[in-house]
C-alpha cells in the first residue's frame, strides 16, 4: 500500500506520534510519500525510516518518498530513499495524493480554508482516498464543516 502524509510545518504532537506509529505499524505499506518539508512531514518520514530499520519492515521493502517544493521551507534533512522533482506546493501536494491509496492528515488545529494541510485534505476527499485525519490531541474539535463530518 501506497500512503501519503500532511501536516503542519510547527509538526506533531505526541499524541499525533503515537497514532502515526500505530497506523504505519499495523499497515502493510511499500510506499510513503511526504512533502519534504520542515515539521511534519520530516518527523513522520523520520518515524517510517526508524520502523523499518528497527523492526521486521526492513523484509517488506518499503521506501521513503520526498516530493519537495521550490519554496525554501524544506526539510535539510535527508530522510527519504527517493526524492520526486521541485513542484509548487499545491501541485506537489496534490502530486503526493494523486500516489497513493492512504494518506495520513495530521493538522495543527482546526479547519480552516487558508493552510496547506487543510487544501491537501480537501483535495484527498475530492479523489476518494482513504483518509485518517488525526487531531492534535485526543478528543480535540477539529470543527470539521458538515460535508467532511
Amino acid at each position: 500500500m501506497k500512503v501519503g502524509v500532511s501536516g503542519t510545518q510547527k509538526g506533531i504532537t505526541a499524541y499525533q506520534t503515537h497514532r502515526v506509529f500505530d497506523l504505519l505499524d499495523a499497515w502493510d505499506w511499500s510506499q510513503l510519500h511526504h512533502g519534504n518539508c520542515v515539521g511534519a512531514d520530516e518527523e513522520i518520514a523520520f518515524i517510517a525510516l526508524e520502523m523499518r530499520g528497527y523492526t521486521s519492515l526492513l523484509e517488506k521493502k518499503q521506501i521513503v518518498i520526498a516530493h519537495p517544493t521550490i519554496h525554501k521551507q524544506q526539510s535539510e534533512k535527508s530522510y527519504f530513499d527517493e526524492i520526486r522533482p521541485n513542484f509548487p506546493p499545491l501541485v506537489r501536494n496534490h502530486n503526493i495524493v494523486d500516489a497513493v491509496q492512504r494518506m495520513i492528515i495530521c493538522p495543527g488545529g482546526i479547519y480552516t480554508l487558508r493552510s496547506g494541510t487543510w487544501a491537501t485534505f480537501r483535495y484527498a476527499v475530492k479523489r476518494h482516498k482513504i483518509i485518517h485525519l488525526i487531531p492534535p490531541e485526543e478528543g480535540f474539535n477539529l470543527r470539521l464543516p458538515e460535508q467532511y463530518g
